[in-house]
């Protein structure tokens, strides 16, 4: 008897895992946009949990004589459930269809090098991810080095 309730027990926390949908805030840090529209980079981003997704931007550092301010830009940028999005990071500026972020209160001066913190707030590395690519030629070059973290997984 006593094995049969363990038994019971045991699949009912199986079963009440295996159906937790986990909602974290993914972050990818980009170390490595410039303001220079020859230095464009377009990032896909998919999202393939069935929530929607909101994007916030956060200007970390840049190589301009002022400091960015490290606050969220107050414009956000939303990616429906299992649907992917085109990001351009050109100028100061970040555009997706006909949404645009402007970032010029942290990259001020030309030709600014900047890193940037970009939350989405659904999903985890696994579910929302992103390949980006910079430049104006084509083919475009396949970038790395931005990681990944939802306070779960970290990846590159």
């Amino acid at each position: 008897m006593l094995r049969l309730l363990i038994t019971i027990i045991q699949t009912l926390i199986i079963s009440a895992f295996c159906c937790i949908n986990v909602h974290a805030t993914v972050t990818y840090n980009m170390p490595f946009l410039h303001t220079n529209t020859g230095v464009v980079t377009y990032c896909w981003i998919a999202n393939t949990t069935s929530d929607s997704a909101t994007v916030t931007f956060t200007v970390m550092s840049s190589s301009s004589s002022t400091s960015p301010s490290q606050s969220p830009n107050s414009t956000t940028i939303s990616i429906a459930g299992k649907k992917s999005a085109l990001l351009t990071f050109s100028g100061k500026s970040i555009k997706s269809g006909s949404t645009s972020v402007d970032i010029s209160g942290d990259t001020s001066g030309t030709d600014i090098a900047y890193g940037l913190k970009m939350e989405i707030s659904t999903g985890t590395c696994e579910s929302v991810g992103m390949s980006c690519f910079q430049g104006t030629t084509n083919p475009k070059r396949n970038l790395t080095g931005y990681t990944c973290n939802d306070g779960n997984h970290y990846g590159f």
